[in-house]
């Protein structure tokens, strides 16, 4: 059912991942002579990693028929954001063993990826309680 709590989280969600995107790369040197190319792979993994998790989480949103698809659809995006967020960490821990702290900025919004991962969890939770609800007014009958 569309208009269900999950679909609420999964839309935020969906709107924090879209967010998160356009505000990639999240790491940036602040001497621009060392950002030639130092974190690009990290970027296009970051890249690929949120934007497959917002297609899913979209997708997700209308599988609401199929309850058992959208649940595997919803957790693949939700292990895709935890790679997507594990790339950040490891790209951030990189550039400080190669730069320092101190010629880093790191964009506050990164925190924003946290904040998806979380809405996508509630959305999956609300997807299980509407499997289990039905499941037992079937066995009621």
């Amino acid at each position: 059912m569309i208009q269900r709590i999950q679909s609420v989280y999964l839309f935020l969600a969906l709107l924090a991942l879209g967010a998160l995107f356009s505000r990639l790369p999240l790491i940036k040197p602040i001497d621009i002579a060392t950002a030639d190319s130092l974190n690009e792979g990290f970027f296009i993994a970051q890249e690929i990693l949120f934007g497959l998790s917002a297609l899913l989480t979209f997708a997700g949103i209308f599988l609401y028929a199929n309850r058992k698809r959208q649940m595997v659809v919803v957790k693949l995006a939700i292990v895709l954001t935890v790679f997507g967020l594990i790339a950040f960490g490891v790209e951030y821990f990189v550039l400080n063993g190669k730069l320092g702290a101190a010629n880093l900025k790191l964009d506050p919004f990164a925190l924003i990826g946290t904040v998806a991962l979380i809405l996508q969890v509630m959305g999956n939770r609300g997807i299980a309680a509407d499997e289990k609800l039905v499941r037992s007014a079937d066995r009621l009958r």
